[in-house]
């Protein structure tokens, strides 16, 4: 026996325009005119054997016949898809939006479920796996520090988690993208139209994917041992933060499986060109996946970054007006021995926070060379008051 949706909260979470937007993309025809004085709209279906049917949905979720109206549908529905009402409310209530499906592999998963402590850093690893898609959409980078692109964050901020699916533990986010409104014959954008933010952060994920397993093989039967594929891929979707994220999803894993993940594109906007449903890393590339990531990171110059620490060594060249100071202060959440040029004036107050033992700031670009840190570009060189 089928299952029937007779929840009238459930029923009415389905939206009138979601359900016109599902039929139009699912074969369904609008009626000409409306229907019950204006409070309804008609759709019309013929299928193969040339059957007809009707669905009447209402304009107005505020009506009181309203969960009713989508009950019969969902039964129309079932019949016409010979699918459970149950899948074709999850497409219906997530046709509008890109489905990004994570599926736990683990043997302690084949009921359902996973262990809390996993289920929390899968979700905090696979909101990093969008965000680097989303920080890479706005401007391909080797690394992304604290402090994200504010289009990136206001993203993620608005993504969702759909329920797990059955036989594994799948994670499901929900990327809402806007429809489509100028669609050409072909059914495919008109050039001179760009697509909305949502869908370019999916797509950065699906290209970076496809780049980020081709440049493990590269590497790893030798054609590419400068790296140089990954390099390349920065601009596909690549960054350090892809790489830990993809590396911490293997973790939870059990490290004994490849990884997958499944797009499924929004119904309501023309699926991109040439891309994939199924992605898959295979287990034996995480770690110089891993390795990639970490090389990213170090190597990265940290932009703009606001440096505060006490100055602990001075250096200057005799007869000379500017020198070299080295700073003990945080960066990336560890003390740091940070060396910066300054010019006579800054050096002068450097000398002075250094016999005082006061905190100085500075404002520049980090940049990991060998075992140390530098600062170029430096500028906004003061000594903090002391309180």
């Amino acid at each position: 026996m089928k299952a029937q949706i007779k929840d009238n909260e459930t029923l009415s979470s389905l939206r009138p325009l979601e359900l016109a937007e599902y039929l139009g993309t699912n074969g369904w025809t609008q009626g000409a005119g409306t229907v019950l004085g204006g409070k309804a709209t008609l759709w019309i279906f013929r299928s193969s054997d040339n059957l007809e049917y009707e669905i009447l949905i209402p304009r107005e979720i505020s009506l009181r016949d309203y969960p009713m109206r989508v009950s019969e549908a969902l039964k129309t529905l079932e019949v016409v898809e010979q699918r459970s009402q149950l899948e074709i409310l999850s497409d219906i209530s997530t046709s509008s939006a890109d489905i990004i499906r994570i599926p736990i592999q683990t043997g302690t998963s084949r009921d359902g479920s996973i262990s809390i402590e996993n289920g929390i850093k899968l979700v905090e690893r696979a909101r990093d796996m969008m965000m680097a898609a989303a920080c890479s959409t706005v401007e391909p980078k080797p690394y992304f520090h604290a402090r994200k692109p504010a289009q990136a964050t206001e993203y993620v901020s608005n993504l969702r988690l759909g329920q797990t699916e059955r036989g594994s533990f799948v994670l499901r986010i929900i990327s809402r993208v806007p429809p489509s409104l100028s669609p050409d014959r072909s059914g495919q954008m008109n050039l001179d139209v760009d697509d909305p933010f949502e869908r370019k952060v999916t797509n950065t994920l699906s290209s970076a994917l496809n780049s980020l397993r081709s440049a493990a093989e590269r590497f790893a039967i030798g054609d590419d041992r400068d790296m140089e594929s990954f390099r390349d891929g920065i601009s596909t979707g690549i960054s350090a933060n892809l790489c830990e994220a993809i590396a911490d999803i293997n973790r939870i894993n059990d490290g004994n499986s490849d990884i997958l993940l499944n797009i499924a594109w929004a119904k309501t906007r023309p699926r991109p060109v040439n891309v994939l449903n199924s992605y898959s890393i295979p287990v034996d590339a995480i770690p110089i996946i891993s390795e990639a990531g970490r090389i990213f990171r170090e190597t990265s110059p940290r932009e703009a970054f606001e440096l505060h620490g006490v100055v602990t060594k001075l250096e200057r060249p005799e007869g000379g007006t500017s020198g070299k100071i080295t700073v003990w202060g945080m960066v990336e959440e560890q003390n740091r021995k940070v060396t910066i040029e300054l010019p006579e004036s800054d050096y002068n107050s450097a000398i002075h926070a250094h016999k005082d033992g006061s905190t100085v700031s500075c404002l520049g670009d980090i940049i990991k060379r060998g075992s140390a840190f530098i600062m170029e570009n430096q500028r906004n060189f003061r000594v903090v008051p002391d309180p």
